[in-house]
């Protein structure tokens, strides 16, 4: 997962509690600023109003892509409309003097005139073409009527949800990091071997858990740290239970185990 340049802004989409001092809860729909970054993707620090400052897995939000606000479209140039004759301004009476009133009234006669000759010349063409061909009879369309089309009903609601079982199993990066405030059994450090164990299983069936990891086995210590991180798939997110339990094994092949 590469990690975008700090800041960013990301949003909740899964509640989270933080297991230790160093990280914070985590609400859905809340959005946050990422400060800092582990470079490999899995934990993201952010600071709140507050002055809280804190670690939070990665994959329990999502990155807010900031919105561009484009500038507005060029307004094109129109240009102006191209007339064969000039129009004629509609001039008042009182503000024009008498030549204007004599030109305009010439204009009118004149524009009478022409079109008194366009009407007797279009009526002789109709009546030569009377004589030589037969007025032709006007089809009549067929207009089909429009089919009434019945109003489909609303498609029903998708119901969506967080965690589907018909989705692809989820995955769950899972990081041991390290153990502390161990027990040292009979005050030998060098028989003290830690090793972490993850099991997995349902919710109310917690003594039917099954092992499905096994860490390294780190020698001589009480502070063990092993930084590895494990890809668990997860078919159903409310009652898929995943459980970490350290095993102190000594050379007497002695264990203990303790829950976290």
């Amino acid at each position: 997962m590469n990690n975008p340049p700090v800041p960013f802004k990301v949003k909740v989409i899964a509640p989270y509690v933080g297991s230790s001092e160093s990280e914070i809860n985590l609400t859905v729909g809340e959005t946050l600023e990422v400060t800092a970054t582990d470079d490999q993707g899995v934990w993201w620090q952010s600071s709140r109003p507050d002055g809280t400052i804190g670690w939070f897995p990665a994959n329990y939000t999502e990155v807010v892509v900031p919105t561009v606000n484009l500038p507005p479209p060029p307004i094109p140039n129109i240009p102006p409309p191209i007339t064969a004759t000039n129009p004629i301004p509609n001039i008042p009476q009182n503000e024009a003097g008498p030549s204007s009133v004599v030109e305009t009234t010439k204009i009118t006669k004149a524009n009478s005139k022409r079109s008194g000759l366009k009407k007797k010349k279009s009526m002789l063409k109709k009546s030569q073409g009377s004589t030589t061909s037969k007025p032709k009879k006007k089809k009549k369309k067929k207009t089909k009527k429009a089919a009434s089309k019945k109003p489909l009903p609303p498609k029903p609601a998708k119901e969506t949800s967080l965690f589907s079982k018909k989705q692809p199993p989820t995955f769950v990066k899972l990081q041991l990091i390290e153990a502390k405030d161990l027990k040292i059994v009979g005050g030998n450090l060098s028989k003290t071997s830690p090793t972490a164990l993850v099991f997995f299983g349902k919710f109310g069936e917690e003594n039917k858990m099954k092992s499905i990891y096994t860490s390294s086995t780190l020698k001589s210590t009480i502070e063990p740290k092993w930084n590895e991180l494990i890809n668990i798939p997860v078919e159903d997110a409310e009652s898929d239970v995943i459980s970490v339990r350290i095993c102190l094994l000594y050379t007497s092949d002695a264990a203990d185990e303790e829950d976290s």
